[in-house]
């Protein structure tokens, strides 16, 4: 107990350490949902008319239109035991790892949904037995092969330039290599040359910096939630689906761009 500290800690402490950490917000991310071109999972969704495939490829619908998302956490698995007299003990033997869960803004073409319709189709055809692999019905009521329809999903977390003092650090470098450290008001707001460009054109926004990444490997869709619909109050539809995976990996990022390559601190190695 002689080196335990007993003061409390005051303002000034906190305030410095706010100043120097900053806090992390939670809508500075993005989803990187990796269905990638010449695997069967790509050319089964391709092969369907109508699918949206190639708007999503085009202009990543579904990293678009995520508008909630999960970074996923783990439960570490435990037995008990007892030594003679000694109190109950746990030790750990395996690890948990909980869904992943993504929220869609459902576009007005239903493509989104469309694409996950395929997919889980694909995984297990549930279907008529008109869909891809499985078309002429003679495998209706069975699965595919695993591999065929997992995919990698990164998410990376983006913070504010000025938010701690590493950021700072990254944000002031980017910003003396021809002005990649901010964007223009234009970059954000393409009309904004037609509503006073010479009160708006002035202001900059600081381009965000990224801090973490989770990757998760081998993931699919394993629950699409139900779509309520009513006479009621107009709202927007989302489409809430819940993905399970092999394992994951989870790490800051140590980098100054997310145009570059960053390492993984954890396992080693370069992420991307």
């Amino acid at each position: 107990m002689s080196n335990t500290e007993v003061r409390m800690t005051n303002y000034a402490e906190f305030k410095s350490a706010v100043k120097a950490f900053g806090f992390s917000v939670n809508n500075f991310y993005d989803i990187q949902i990796g269905i990638v071109p010449n695997t069967p999972l790509y050319t089964e969704l391709l092969g369907q008319n109508n699918t949206g495939l190639e708007n999503f490829s085009q202009s990543n619908l579904l990293r678009l239109y995520t508008d909630e998302a999960s970074m996923p956490g783990v439960q570490m698995s435990t037995g008990e035991y007892r030594i003679t007299n000694t109190p109950q003990l746990k030790y750990a033997y395996g690890a948990v790892f909980s869904e992943m869960n993504l929220s869609f803004m459902m576009d007005a073409d239903s493509n989104i949904k469309n694409i996950f319709d395929l997919w889980t189709n694909w995984i297990y055809n549930y279907s008529v037995g008109t869909s891809g692999w499985s078309r002429g019905g003679g495998n209706r009521f069975r699965t595919n092969y695993r591999d065929d329809y997992t995919v990698d999903i990164n998410i990376v977390k983006y913070e504010k330039a000025t938010s701690s003092e590493y950021n700072k650090v990254i944000g002031d470098a980017r910003r003396g290599s021809a002005g990649q450290g901010s964007f223009s008001n234009q970059d954000i707001l393409p009309d904004s040359s037609k509503i006073g460009s010479r009160v708006y054109g002035r202001n900059k926004f600081n381009k965000a910096v990224p801090t973490h990444i989770t990757t998760l490997f081998k993931a699919f869709p394993t629950n699409i939630a139900s779509v309520p619909l009513s006479f009621g109050e107009t709202t927007m539809n989302k489409l809430s689906v819940g993905f399970e995976y092999e394992t994951y990996t989870t790490t800051a990022i140590n980098g100054t761009d997310s145009s570059q390559h960053v390492t993984d601190a954890v396992n080693g190695g370069v992420l991307f």
